[in-house]
């Protein structure tokens, strides 16, 4: 990572479908720094997809496998790390990750949010719901107090992933107090 960039790890979080990858890679790209996406990372490590973790192992044994990531990276890894919509489990969780970088909330609203994944497949957390919708408010109560102690937001609705992007940059650009690019 160009250490003149930024000092610090981005990490972003935020609901399911709310663009935290694809942000995060267009973000790394224009920063010049790797992108990590914790759920790949998980993947990975268990060799499996994240449906397949939740249908054989449970949403609890998923967590545990969630946060020992988040703990390992969280004080090594460079660039931007697009976190899952569920990390954000427990104050220490926030507080860890605050404490090694830039914890960002890509903020879509419930009824964007809704739009995105009412014809999405893939997601286990909402592929046994019988009303979407409601499935949807729901985590966003138990999420939100969590989001909601980033060191930013950024608000997505009717954006590009390029007007997102400069919007995080030029944060970041306050929050670094130095200016690049």
């Amino acid at each position: 990572m160009n250490r003149k960039t930024i000092s610090h790890p981005v990490f972003l979080c935020g609901m399911m479908g709310s663009g935290k990858s694809t942000i995060g890679k267009q973000l790394a790209e224009d920063l010049e720094v790797p992108f990590t996406d914790l759920d790949e990372l998980i993947e990975e490590s268990e060799k499996m997809t994240i449906p397949e973790i939740f249908n054989r192992k449970g949403e609890k044994r998923f967590r545990e496998i969630e946060k020992q990531q988040i703990v390992k990276i969280a004080g090594s890894v460079e660039g931007v790390v697009a976190l899952g919509g569920g990390s954000l489990q427990n104050q220490q969780i926030v507080d860890h990750l605050k404490l090694y970088g830039w914890l960002v909330y890509i903020d879509a609203s419930q009824v964007e949010i809704l739009n995105r994944l009412s014809d999405t497949t893939g997601r286990p957390m909402l592929e046994n719901s019988v009303e979407l919708e409601q499935r949807i408010s729901t985590l966003f109560d138990q999420r939100m107090q969590f989001y909601e102690q980033a060191h930013f937001s950024i608000q997505t609705e009717k954006k590009s992933v390029e007007q997102v992007t400069t919007e995080i940059v030029k944060k970041l650009k306050i929050y670094e107090g130095r200016d690049y690019h």
